[in-house]
C-alpha cells in the first residue's frame, strides 16, 4: 500500500512563502523502484538508494514560454505492496488556453512504469509545447554513458555531458524514441517516448539540476496555432532492465573529468557576497538603510540604464548610498550604440574617491554585452577613467542567454541566476542550487583566464528591464525556504570557484519595518565569514536524499570555524556534523524562532544558543543554522 507523507506543518507564509499547505507527497512502489507521486508528478525513481529519473511529468507552455498550471480532479489513487494505478483530469486554463488532460500512471512489480497522457485543446490557441517531459538528474547522469535509439530505429552511443551543454538541445540528442543507461553494476534503466519526437536539452542553463527529455522539437517553428479539438496523445514507459538481457549495451564507466576542468577547491576563501538593489529611483527610507547599514555587505549592486531619463539621478542615489554605507559599488550599466555622449559626462560624474568593486557592461538591446557597446565603453569612458579597470561583460540574464550570444572574450565574465524558468513549485526550486555550482565549474574550465561574478542570483522572479523592483519582497524571499536556499546555493557557489556573487535586486527582500526576513540573517552569517578558508564540500550526507540541504564550514583563523547549515524540506532532517569540527554552540533560525528574528534582529544575533548534544543535529524545516566551533585532528 501507498505510504501518504502529511504535511507536518500548518499553512504558514514564515515557512514557505504560502498561506497554502505544501503538496502531500505520496510513496509509491513499482517492483524494486520507489517514487514519489505529487501534485500529479512523479519524481525522485529510485532504484535502491540510486535516483534513476528524477521526474515525468506533463507541460503546457503557452506562446511566451510561460507554464500553465493545471488544476487537477478526479483523482484515483490505488497502491499495493509493489505495484500501483493512478488517474486524474487536469484543467489548464489562462487567457485564451483551455486545454484538458487526462493522465493515467502505472506501475508494476517487474518495474516498468508507465505515464499515459491524453488531452484536448477547448479554445484555439497558441503553444510553444505541450506533452510529457522526463528529467534526468545530474549527479547521477554527467559524464555517463546512454545509448539512444532514433524515430528511425537507428541506435547512437552518447554521453549525458560534465559540463554545462552550450548547445540546446544536446548535441546528438535528438529524434529521440527511447534512451538507456546504467542504474547501477548488474541493471539499466530503459525510458521509450511515444507520441512525438523528442530531444533532450541540459537544464543547468536555468541552474536546473537535471537533463530534460521533451517534445516538439526547438528547431521547428512556433509557437504552433493548436485548433479547438485537436487532441494530443503521449506516453512514457520506464523499464527496469538486467545486463543479462540487455542488449548490447554501450560502454561503460563514467566519463573521465578533463584535465582542465577545474574541480572544487575548498581550500579556497569565502568570495565577497554583495546585495543587488536594482534601479535606485529613489533615497531609501530609514528602515531600509538601517537594515543595510547592519548588514554590512562587502559590496551593493546598482543599475543604471544609460537610456533612461533620470539616469543622473539613478546614479547620484547609488553614489551618496555607497558612500554612506562604506561598501564597494557593483556598477551595472546598460549601454545603448548612442550612447556615447552619455559615457562622456559619466567620465565627469563618477568621483576620483568612487569605490569600484566591479563595472559592469551590459548592452541595452540584447541579452548580452556587444563588442560594439564594449569597444564604446572603452572608447568614451574608460579612455578618460583608467581608474576605473577593466570592465565585466556577460549577460543581465541567464547562463542559457549567455551561451546563445555569447559576449566578447574580457577579463571579468557575468551573468545573473533564478530559478523560476521552468518551475516554481518549492520541489523544483529546491533541487536547483547544485546546478549554480556546475555553471560556475564550467564558465572557469571554458574561459580559464577570467574571473566570475554572478550578479544577481534572486529567488523569487526578476525585475524587467530598467525599471525599479517592486515595493514590496516577494513572498520567498520573506520566509525561511528563502533563507535556506540562499545559503545552498552560496555553499555551491563558493565551493565551485566563483570570484565574486551578489543576491537580490531590493532592499526590501532583507525585510521592512515592521519585520527582519530570515534572509537577513543568512546574509549577515555569510558577510562575517567573508575572506574565512572554505574545508567543506556543500552537501548533507542525511539519508537519500544527498542534496535535501547543504553545509558549508568556513575556518575564521587557525582553529576557530564556523559552519553554515540549511535543510531545503519541509521536513525535519538529522545532520552529522564533521568529523574535523568541534561545535561550542548552535543558533538555529526555524519556525520556533523566526519571529523573535525577524522582530528584534540585533538580539537574535548576539544569542549563543545552545551547545549541542552529541554528533547529530536536527534541523526543522527549512531551518538555517549556525554553528560556532572548532578544528580539530581526529
Amino acid at each position: 500500500m501507498e505510504h501518504r507523507q502529511a504535511n507536518p506543518f500548518a499553512p504558514n507564509p514564515v515557512l514557505h512563502g504560502s498561506p497554502g499547505p505544501l503538496p502531500e507527497r505520496i510513496l509509491l512502489r513499482a517492483g524494486p523502484l520507489t517514487l514519489v507521486f505529487e501534485a500529479g508528478d512523479l519524481r525522485s525513481i529510485r532504484l535502491a538508494r540510486r535516483e534513476v529519473v528524477r521526474r515525468i511529468y506533463s507541460a503546457v507552455r503557452d506562446a511566451y514560454w510561460a507554464t500553465i498550471p493545471g488544476e487537477i480532479s478526479d483523482l484515483v489513487l490505488e497502491g499495493d505492496a509493489d505495484c500501483f494505478h493512478a488517474s486524474y483530469r487536469s484543467d489548464h486554463r489562462a487567457g485564451p488556453i483551455h486545454f484538458v488532460s487526462r493522465a493515467t500512471l502505472t506501475g508494476a512489480s517487474d518495474g516498468t512504469v508507465t505515464f499515459a497522457f491524453s488531452g484536448e485543446a477547448l479554445s484555439s490557441f497558441e503553444r510553444n509545447r505541450i506533452g510529457l517531459c522526463v528529467l534526468h538528474p545530474i549527479r547521477e547522469c554527467a559524464g555517463r554513458p546512454v545509448r539512444a535509439t532514433l524515430t528511425s530505429g537507428t541506435q547512437r552511443d552518447l554521453r549525458f555531458p560534465v559540463l554545462v551543454a552550450v548547445e540546446q538541445p544536446i548535441e546528438g540528442f535528438t529524434d529521440l524514441s527511447a534512451l538507456a543507461y546504467d542504474a547501477g553494476r548488474d541493471t539499466r534503466i530503459e525510458l521509450a517516448f511515444e507520441g512525438d519526437r523528442f530531444e533532450t536539452e541540459d537544464q543547468r542553463n536555468w541552474i536546473d539540476a537535471s537533463f530534460k527529455t521533451y517534445s516538439t522539437p526547438l528547431a521547428l517553428p512556433k509557437p504552433v496555432v493548436v485548433a479547438a479539438g485537436t487532441r494530443i496523445e503521449q506516453r512514457v514507459t520506464l523499464r527496469v532492465v538486467s545486463r543479462a538481457s540487455a542488449r548490447t549495451p554501450p560502454p561503460g564507466g563514467r566519463q573521465r573529468v578533463p584535465a582542465d576542468v577545474p574541480v572544487d577547491a575548498p581550500a579556497g576563501a569565502l568570495p565577497p557576497v554583495g546585495v543587488g538593489l536594482g534601479v535606485l529611483d529613489r533615497p531609501l527610507d530609514s528602515s531600509a538603510f538601517e537594515l543595510l547599514r547592519e548588514l554590512r555587505p562587502v559590496h551593493i549592486r546598482a543599475d543604471v540604464s544609460l537610456e533612461a531619463e533620470a539616469w543622473r539621478a539613478h546614479l547620484q542615489h547609488a553614489l551618496d548610498l555607497h558612500r554612506a554605507l562604506g561598501s564597494g559599488l557593483e556598477l551595472a550599466l546598460d549601454v545603448a550604440p548612442a550612447s556615447g555622449p552619455v559615457l562622456d559626462a559619466l567620465a565627469g560624474l563618477l568621483p576620483a574617491d568612487l569605490r569600484l568593486a566591479r563595472l559592469l557592461v551590459f548592452a541595452a538591446d540584447r541579452p548580452t554585452t556587444s563588442a560594439e557597446v564594449l569597444a564604446l565603453v572603452r572608447d568614451r569612458l574608460l579612455a578618460r577613467r583608467p581608474d576605473l579597470g577593466s570592465p565585466g561583460v556577460g549577460s543581465r540574464m541567464d547562463l542559457y542567454q549567455f551561451h546563445l550570444v555569447p559576449p566578447p572574450q574580457a577579463e571579468l565574465l557575468c551573468w545573473s541566476m533564478n530559478p523560476h524558468a521552468h518551475a516554481s513549485d518549492l520541489t523544483s526550486l529546491a533541487e536547483t542550487p547544485p546546478a549554480a555550482g556546475d555553471q560556475v565549474r564550467s564558465v572557469r574550465a571554458r574561459h580559464r583566464n577570467a574571473w566570475t561574478a554572478v550578479t544577481p542570483v534572486t529567488l523569487g522572479p526578476r525585475a524587467r528591464g530598467s525599471l525599479p523592483p517592486p515595493p514590496t519582497a516577494h513572498p520567498l524571499h520573506a520566509c525561511l525556504f528563502g533563507g535556506a536556499w540562499t545559503l545552498a546555493v552560496a555553499a555551491h557557489l563558493a565551493t565551485a570557484g566563483v570570484d565574486s556573487v551578489t543576491f537580490l535586486e531590493s532592499v526590501r527582500e532583507l525585510g521592512s519595518a515592521t519585520g527582519t526576513h530570515p534572509l537577513f540573517h543568512v546574509l549577515a552569517d555569510l558577510r562575517e565569514c567573508f575572506g574565512g578558508r572554505l574545508t567543506l564540500q556543500p552537501a548533507v550526507a542525511d539519508g537519500e536524499e544527498p542534496d535535501a540541504g547543504a553545509a558549508l564550514l568556513v575556518g575564521r583563523d587557525a582553529s576557530r570555524a564556523v559552519l553554515l547549515l540549511a535543510n531545503l524540506t519541509g521536513s525535519r532532517r538529522h545532520v552529522p556534523l564533521p568529523a574535523s569540527f568541534e561545535a561550542d554552540h548552535v543558533r538555529i533560525l526555524d519556525i520556533d524562532t523566526a519571529e523573535r528574528a525577524g522582530r528584534d534582529r540585533a538580539g537574535f544575533r548576539r544569542e549563543h544558543g545552545h551547545q549541542p548534544a552529541g554528533r547529530t543535529l536536527a534541523l526543522n524545516a527549512f531551518a538555517t543554522a549556525r554553528v560556532d566551533g572548532r578544528l580539530v585532528d581526529r
